[in-house]
């Protein structure tokens, strides 16, 4: 078995793939390591503006606005002004959203004296500041701990703004939900429908809302009707009211879900369900899919099971010969592809990103206040490509990994995988960290031919985790498959100024071109962005 050096390993790179251009931008100190990158808000020639958080000890959310340049240098950073108010006239700033590039908050507001819960939403401009706020929805509230909730969704063109009022609970009645729906631009409610639901007015909701480009709202609500949660789907204009329960889920649990505007402008829900409800052994059985049509019926509602092969690759063949009891263990989304303006895949398909992720927190024995160690095991990947108007699979592949992450905060930046959606083709970064482990001789990995590599021969000595890319083709076969662990990113850190890591859960696409994060390990302060040319 030969070790290849640097130039061996580039000889190599060259003759049986091409690896991208890199173009970074300058280095920035983040002094305030705990506000953490939200999103992308606004993109323009000019630059782009990030949003950060932070919740405090009271839970209050807190925003900032990041701006850099075109050349992605960090230009300033302001702190979205707000004040929560006092007790009995308390302000809450739950939201800040971009439709059709334009800043807006959403904040609630409870009066005691009144008796009413108020949503509001406001312009936000690139200083921080609020402008005049616009009055959407009202509750009639008499208790803060019992004052409903609101909830918001922008249809996939934003022109239509959806707004959900979960009115408050009521002993020994049914729930009773308001949807409306306005003009974002000029505030116009477009219509207002308030419905009595057909379960009771339980304390542990949980909902998602959605709006199509024709002002079509669809709500999926999951409520615990002890001892099991249950399942509906609604639909309204604002004249009808449909209702949709689904059998499918009956002795089922939802372990994870996705709700959103497919590509042919119908709402869906695609989830994970498991026949064995556990806190802490995560076994999901299978998958249900559930398509809206045009006028708010349900089209499509199935659940099925795993492919018998999906087991055996993810769990063993034993599990997989077993139908009743076949299952995957640790299966989480990580992501619907094919749904964002702009970035539809294929004819009418939907890409499913599916990962197998444990994750668990272990307190420090003697710290006080208490304190944890947070760690993350990532193994394999998944990726499904579903017909859109069916649910049917048309082809899934595997990605073989293993990453393991500890970290003291409760957010992992390092591991699992980062997915970029170009010209039907899926780009899939990941960091190795277990090439990062410290060992004599170093950490290195072997190729299906036999050549070893050897991490601080083949790796930048900026690199924390050797990232690696796959390339997943519109027909389903995986680019540089005929590797162990896929293409290696050998030029990835060059020029930074201390070790870094790619970050994988923030990442976006200006102009057809995507732009990453990397910052140094373990918390540090620098960080900087970059392209990468594919």
């Amino acid at each position: 078995m030969r070790v290849l050096g640097l130039a061996g390993l580039l000889a190599l790179g060259v003759a049986q793939a091409q690896e991208p251009v890199y173009r970074w931008g300058p280095p920035v100190t983040n002094d305030h390591t705990e506000r953490r990158i939200e999103r992308l808000l606004t993109l323009g020639d000019d630059g782009f503006v990030l949003l950060r958080t932070l919740t405090d000890a009271t839970t209050v959310e807190h925003y900032w606005l990041e701006r850099y340049s075109k050349d992605l240098a960090h230009v300033s950073t302001e702190e979205v002004e707000f004040h929560g108010g006092v007790m009995g006239d308390s302000r809450f700033l739950d939201a800040i959203e971009v439709v059709n590039g334009r800043l807006v908050a959403f904040v609630t507001h409870w009066h005691k004296d009144s008796g009413k819960h108020t949503l509001l939403m406001h312009d936000l401009a690139l200083d921080g500041t609020l402008g005049e706020g616009r009055e959407l929805d009202v509750i009639a509230a008499e208790k803060m701990g019992n004052r409903g909730f609101f909830s918001t969704a922008f249809s996939p063109d934003g022109t239509k703004l959806a707004v959900l009022a979960d009115l408050p609970y009521e002993k020994n009645m049914q729930g009773r939900v308001r949807l409306s729906c306005f003009d974002p631009t000029t505030g116009e409610r477009l219509w207002n429908k308030e419905q009595e639901l057909d379960w009771g007015s339980e304390k542990a909701p949980r909902h998602d809302l959605v709006v199509d480009d024709k002002g079509r709202a669809y709500l999926f609500k999951q409520t615990w009707q002890k001892p099991v949660w249950m399942y509906a789907l609604y639909s309204t204009n604002g004249s009808d009211w449909q209702v949709h329960r689904t059998k499918h889920l009956d002795g089922k649990q939802v372990e994870d879900h996705r709700m959103a505007i497919g590509p042919e402008g119908q709402a869906f829900v695609y989830a994970l369900y498991t026949t064995e409800p556990s806190n802490y052994d995560k076994r999901v059985h299978g998958s249900w899919y559930a398509l809206f049509g045009p006028d708010g019926s349900l089209a499509v509602d199935r659940a099925e099971g795993w492919p018998r092969e999906v087991v055996a690759m993810l769990g063993s063949e034993h599990l997989a010969n077993n139908a009743e009891k076949a299952h995957v263990k640790d299966l989480r989304i990580k992501d619907v592809l094919g749904t964002r303006p702009g970035k539809s895949y294929g004819d009418g398909r939907l890409l499913v990103l599916l990962e197998q992720v444990e994750e668990k927190s272990d307190p420090i024995a003697g710290s006080s206040p208490m304190q944890y160690t947070y760690s993350w095991v990532y193994d394999d990947a998944l990726v499904l490509s579903l017909d859109a108007s069916s649910g049917d699979l048309d082809w899934w592949r595997h990605i073989d990994k293993h990453q393991e992450v500890r970290s003291s905060t409760p957010v992992d930046e390092f591991g699992s995988y980062l997915p970029y959606l170009k010209e039907d083709r899926l780009f899939l970064f990941w960091n190795n960290t277990d090439l990062s482990v410290p060992s004599i001789p170093p950490a290195g990995w072997t190729e299906p031919d036999g050549t070893k590599y050897v991490k601080k021969k083949a790796f930048d000595e900026k690199t924390a985790h050797g990232t690696f890319l796959y390339v997943i083709e519109p027909d389903g076969h995986i680019t540089y498959g005929d590797r162990t662990h896929g293409l290696p990113l050998l030029h990835l850190h060059e020029g930074a100024v201390f070790e870094m890591s790619l970050t994988t859960p923030f990442f976006f696409d200006a102009n057809g071109q995507l732009v990453v994060l990397a910052q140094m390990h373990n918390g540090g302060q620098r960080y900087r962005f970059g392209f990468i040319g594919l």
